[in-house]
This record gives structure tokens, C-alpha cells and sequence, in this order.
């Protein structure tokens, strides 16, 4: 190469394009350091700016993602409960309306003073075939403890009756208790007694025990307490009176 060779112009960077305009305006007025200075000056500035713009985009982006999830979490949680309330209704409803069953207790004591105390697993028939304990009891003096319901008449809370059926359990709010004939008393109170009805309320009955034949798992009560009285009962009774 001599020395009066042509010198070529040195090609400016790719990412000095957007400036080459603003370059350009100025070189008529600048000389080249000049102009390579300003140019060097803005460019970081111009970065810095898309940088920032960069980063506002990201964390906005997070933002809205964020908020979406949140408000995913809250239809999602709303949806449970309402699925939820129903269910939990209804063992709610079962759990308080729920009492003890007395169908398998065991007397603590056999007698009472005068009276025996009714065992309800004792009454249990096969095959219509009377068990023994139940055949003993008739026109025994028998203290009974049990769940007042009605019988073949429907009878309103709060009414004065004479005549009512017992049962070992009262099932609860949603599931009325099972009835059979060889787990139903029949109860009939003296002639000058009363009592106020309230259903599945837990009572004590005294009164002559009767025995009829029948089918054990039909609808009729197998069982009578005659010339009965009756008062309401304590759950505690439950636990002092059986085991």
C-alpha cells in the first residue's frame, strides 16, 4: 500500500444504526472525535432506556399473572365451600338430631324396686320364634326406658296423649329410626294420666310388660305396657341405669 492510498471509511457497529441519522446531522458541524464522543455518550443512555422498559414490562407481567392466580384461588375456594355447605349441613344436621341407642344396653341392675328393668336385645325374636327372657316378662312389673314416637295415628307436638309407642333408638332429623315389631312397645297410660307428647323425646314407662306373637319385623308392636305411667327421662339416666 503507498502512502497516498485512499483510506476506507471505517464502518460504524450495527447497534450504532439507530443513531446514524443523528450522527450523520452532525458531522458537518463536528469532527469525527467529536461525533464518536456523542455518539458513545447517547448509546448507553438509548440501552438504559430499553433496559428499563424491559424490566417495567417483566414486572408488570408478574403483577397481572399474580393477580390472576390470586383470583383463581378465590373462585376455586368459593366453588369448595358452596360444594361444601350441603355436606356439612347435613352431618351437622345428623351429629345434633342424633341421640344414644339403647338397643344394646345391658341393664346395671335387674330390678328396680318393684319393677324389672327392661333389656331391649332381650326382646328380639327368630324366626316368630318368642325368646325366653321376653316370654318370662309377661305380666311382669316392667320399667322401661325409651324414645316416645307415634303410632298408627299421627299425633302433633305439644299434644296430651294417652297412648304412645316406645323405641330403643330415635334416629335423627334426616334418618327416622327403623321400626319392628319386636323393638316396639306399645304404651298405654292409666285412665286418669296424660302425658305432654314431644317426639323422639326420651321417657321412663312403668306399667305391666304383655307379650303378643307377630311378625318381628312388621310394622305392629309386639310388646304392651299396660296401665302405664310415664315421665320424661334424663340422658344422664342413660348412663346411670345401664352399661
Amino acid at each position: 500500500m503507498t502512502a497516498n492510498a485512499p483510506v476506507s471509511p471505517k464502518k460504524e457497529p450495527d447497534d450504532l444504526l439507530p443513531l446514524a441519522g443523528f450522527s450523520r446531522s452532525l458531522a458537518p458541524l463536528y469532527s469525527p472525535l467529536t461525533r464518536n464522543l456523542l455518539v458513545g455518550t447517547l448509546l448507553p443512555w438509548e440501552v438504559m432506556l430499553m433496559r428499563y422498559r424491559a424490566r417495567v414490562a417483566s414486572i408488570t407481567s408478574a403483577k397481572i399473572i399474580q393477580e390472576r392466580s390470586r383470583v383463581h384461588r378465590r373462585a376455586l375456594a368459593l366453588i369448595i365451600t358452596i360444594g361444601c355447605i350441603p355436606l356439612l349441613g347435613t352431618v351437622l344436621a345428623i351429629v345434633i338430631t342424633s341421640k344414644p341407642d339403647l338397643s344394646g344396653l345391658i341393664p346395671s341392675n335387674a330390678r328396680v324396686g318393684d319393677y324389672i328393668v327392661l333389656s331391649w336385645r332381650e326382646l328380639l325374636q327368630t324366626h316368630h320364634e318368642l325368646s325366653l327372657a321376653a316370654a318370662r316378662l309377661d305380666g311382669a312389673a316392667v320399667e322401661a326406658l325409651g324414645y316416645m314416637v307415634d303410632g298408627d295415628k299421627a299425633i302433633h307436638p305439644g299434644d296430651l296423649v294417652q297412648d304412645f309407642v316406645l323405641l330403643p333408638d330415635a334416629g335423627n332429623l334426616l334418618d327416622p329410626a327403623e321400626r319392628f315389631g319386636d323393638q316396639m312397645i306399645s304404651v298405654h297410660l292409666r285412665e286418669s294420666d296424660r302425658i305432654l307428647f314431644s317426639p323422639r323425646q326420651l321417657v321412663w314407662v312403668w306399667g305391666t310388660f304383655r307379650v303378643s306373637r307377630g311378625d318381628p319385623s312388621g310394622p305392629t308392636p309386639l310388646y304392651h305396657l299396660e296401665s302405664s305411667r310415664a315421665q320424661p327421662a334424663d340422658r344422664t339416666d342413660i348412663g346411670r341405669y345401664f352399661q
